[in-house]
């Protein structure tokens, strides 16, 4: 699964058209987080992706389809969502804690 992680600092954080899912981590009221673990599953049940962002942006190259993303941070609270990645285009899905 092709990945990029990115988002430190305004200078990278710059659209990247060939993935078709951008995940952005953040606090609810604050600023991005980093270092967050991410795993996504497929509808059929298989993982696809386990993996850290070592920026808030974490770009993924994912076949069209519905897919559920769980995220946890370094202090251990998890957040889990579920995403319809589009056949065209980049879906964004945001997650905050």
């Amino acid at each position: 699964m092709r990945t990029l992680s990115t988002g430190i600092g305004k200078e990278s954080r710059v659209p990247h058209a060939d993935y078709s899912l951008l995940i952005v981590c953040a606090e609810a009221k604050g600023p991005l987080l980093a270092y967050v673990g991410i795993k996504i599953t497929a509808a059929d049940g298989k993982q696809v992706l386990d993996t850290q962002s070592e920026g808030p942006w974490l770009f993924v190259a994912l076949p069209a389809g519905s897919y559920k993303v769980e995220a946890t941070r370094k202090d251990g609270t998890a957040h889990s969502a579920q995403v319809d990645v589009p056949a065209e285009g980049q879906k964004v899905l945001r997650l905050a804690w």
